[in-house]
């Protein structure tokens, strides 16, 4: 049995961690309120944008030289895939990271040697990557205290820069999908080419110019960067949803053990309470 000393040392030493465990779900818990109202806000401005784009799409017959990024069907072309994989650059978030790394390891065992080149968001990510034997082309160190539009930016127009200089048939983004706090799934989600859902309706949408080169050069980098922006939202919520779970749990099971040690130790001390109280009995029947 281990001393009364030893005991308290234990406890204080978890008592610290759990100080840090509960520091970092109050740092998490501050963030993800920020974090959601902004995703919310940009899965509305896709969808919007998303919207316009199919309304464009029934007016004007897209250029020859866009026709590779746009489709009509929901079937996309798997021959030459770029994949992009999200993940966080840290751990402590639960089985964040390692669902999205599983999700994505299983997609590239599915489509074999299809899978062309990778995208890392997140030192995860582009470990991940590279640990497949594929080359990073491009890798993304996430910013902790948020994210920021320009950094869609950034990713759209290399990756799109990648698609044409790579001659890929299509992009795929895993990442994490957030639905409340004790719910997030990962997802392997199509982002090029952008599926134009035509409505056989006449729109009331006035385009001008009526120039189909300039309407779709505008209009295709920033739906796809919208787009990234709001996976790139979802996915920082999801982590910091993972994270605030995770340091709760861990708060919660410190507090457990120190219970039990305390327990313990409180043992310890009674044995040894009563080991003195019966040396003194002892000792004053031996003086009798």
């Amino acid at each position: 049995m281990q001393s009364i000393s030893e005991l308290r040392k234990q406890i204080r030493g978890i008592a610290s961690t759990q100080k840090i465990t509960n520091a970092m779900k109050m740092v998490a818990g501050a963030r993800f309120n920020k974090a959601l109202s902004l995703m919310h806000n940009t899965q509305t401005f896709h969808n919007e944008l998303k919207v316009t784009f199919d309304a464009i799409s029934s007016v004007l017959e897209p250029p020859s030289s866009k026709r590779k990024l746009i489709s009509v069907s929901d079937t996309i072309p798997e021959d030459r895939i770029g994949i992009i994989v999200m993940t966080g650059d840290k751990g402590l978030c639960g089985d964040f990271n390692t669902s999205i790394l599983k999700e994505a390891n299983r997609f590239f065992v599915d489509k074999g040697n299809s899978v062309k080149a990778g995208f890392g968001v997140g030192r995860k990510a582009s470990n991940f990557i590279r640990s497949t034997g594929l080359t990073v082309k491009s890798e993304y160190p996430l910013v902790t205290t948020g994210i920021e539009f320009a950094f869609a930016d950034k990713i759209g127009r290399e990756i799109l820069s990648a698609f044409a200089t790579e001659d890929l048939s299509s992009i795929v983004c895993v990442s994490s999908r957030f639905h409340s706090m004790g719910k997030r799934s990962v997802t392997a989600t199509p982002l090029l080419p952008l599926i134009a859902k035509k409505k056989e309706t006449t729109t009331d949408l006035l385009i001008e110019p009526l120039d189909s080169d300039e309407v779709f050069a505008a209009m295709i980098p920033l739906l796809f960067k919208a787009q990234i922006f709001s996976l790139l939202q979802e996915n920082y919520v999801s982590e910091l949803s993972a994270r605030i779970r995770a340091m709760d749990n861990a708060t919660t099971n410190a507090g457990v053990i120190i219970d039990q040690i305390t327990l313990e130790m409180n043992k310890a001390r009674q044995a040894s309470i009563t080991r003195e109280i019966a040396e003194i009995i002892g000792t004053n029947e031996v003086i009798k």
